[in-house]
C-alpha cells in the first residue's frame, strides 16, 4: 500500500520547495542579521568613547589644583 498525503506525491518536488522556501528565509533574514551586527558595533564604539570620556575627565580632574 502507497502512502497518501502532502509530501508524498513527488520527492523531487517537495524538495525544491523546501530548497526555494530555506533561501526565501535567508534572504529574509540577511537584513535582520546585518542590523543587529551594525547595532553591537555601535554599541561597541559607545562603550569604547565613554570609556575614553571617563579617563579623560579623571585626568583633568587629578590636574586641577586644589584649592585650601
Amino acid at each position: 500500500m502507497a502512502i497518501q498525503g502532502p509530501m508524498h506525491e513527488g520527492a523531487a518536488g517537495g524538495f525544491a520547495m523546501m530548497g526555494i522556501m530555506i533561501v526565501v528565509w535567508l534572504l529574509m533574514m540577511a537584513p535582520f542579521v546585518v542590523g543587529w551586527v551594525i547595532f553591537l558595533i555601535a554599541l561597541w564604539r559607545g562603550m569604547k568613547a565613554h570609556e575614553r570620556m571617563a579617563t579623560a575627565l579623571t585626568t583633568l580632574a587629578h590636574e586641577l589644583p586644589t584649592q585650601k
